[in-house]
């Protein structure tokens, strides 16, 4: 398991965009890069809460997931 200090601090402005522009490709039906946006996001989640489960939930509620 990776230590807390060796992952780097959560940007939770970048992924709440990164979120929006997911909705925004899948909205006009851009499936293919909705579908690249959310493999990142579930990716950077899943990172997430391996390294610390208080904070998924804290990013999910931020999220508004």
């Amino acid at each position: 398991m990776t230590s807390p200090e060796l992952i780097a601090p959560i940007d939770r402005e970048s992924l709440k965009v990164q979120v929006e522009a997911y909705k925004r490709f899948k909205q006009n039906g851009y499936i293919e890069s909705a579908g690249k946006e959310l493999d990142e996001i579930e990716r950077k989640l899943e990172k997430i809460q391996a390294a610390n489960p208080a904070e998924y939930d804290d990013v999910l509620a931020y999220l508004d997931l």
